[in-house]
């Protein structure tokens, strides 16, 4: 029953975790912050963001405010699972380094899934013009425009996404995957 709490938790301040990210992303690619689903990311994150501002500034278009958060709420989420887990106090050093590789292959997840779905609501215009679609292809634009330099379109088909997607799990399996393994050494 202490497991399954532990989970919940964990579920509850990853959402919220995901919610602190697209902040970040959107306030740093300059998402539209008259769209009604950035009103709602903002509204979510202003009380912790508000109480953060007090201490943390922006500093060269970096919010503080929203990145000490996430790197807290990270940290606090990966030793609730560990404890619970493994039953034992994880030491600091561990903590740190599995943290920051969760938080990177979050990052990664985000630009992933964003650009399925924006490479999905190509087929459907519409949806690109929605509150939601603009903060996925705010997200997914500077990504995809580079691919794009890169790999040209075959005949109407534009194979980019294809291999953004691929690159971002490579680079998710050869940094973030031994960083991970490295901090669960340090961690026991």
């Amino acid at each position: 029953m202490g497991f399954l709490l532990i989970l919940m938790l964990n579920f509850i301040i990853d959402a919220y975790l995901f919610i602190l990210l697209l902040r970040f992303l959107l306030h740093k690619l300059g998402g539209n912050w008259h769209n009604p689903a950035f009103q709602f990311i903002i509204k979510l994150t202003e009380p912790v963001v508000r109480m953060m501002r007090r201490f943390l500034p922006c500093y060269q278009g970096y919010d503080f405010a929203v990145i000490f958060p996430v790197f807290l709420l990270e940290i606090s989420n990966v030793f609730l699972f560990l404890v619970a887990k493994t039953h034992g106090l994880p030491r600091a050093a561990g903590l740190l380094v599995i943290s920051f590789s969760y938080l990177g292959s979050k990052v990664i997840n985000i630009y992933f899934w964003s650009i399925i779905i924006a490479a999905i609501m190509s087929w459907i215009p519409a949806l690109r013009f929605s509150p939601l679609g603009s903060i996925v292809q705010a997200i997914a634009a500077p990504p995809m425009q580079l691919a794009k330099r890169w790999v040209p379109a075959i005949g109407s088909i534009d194979l980019s996404p294809i291999l953004l997607l691929l690159l971002l799990k490579v680079v998710e399996l050869i940094i973030f995957q031994p960083i991970l393994i490295y901090g669960l050494k340090l961690a026991y």
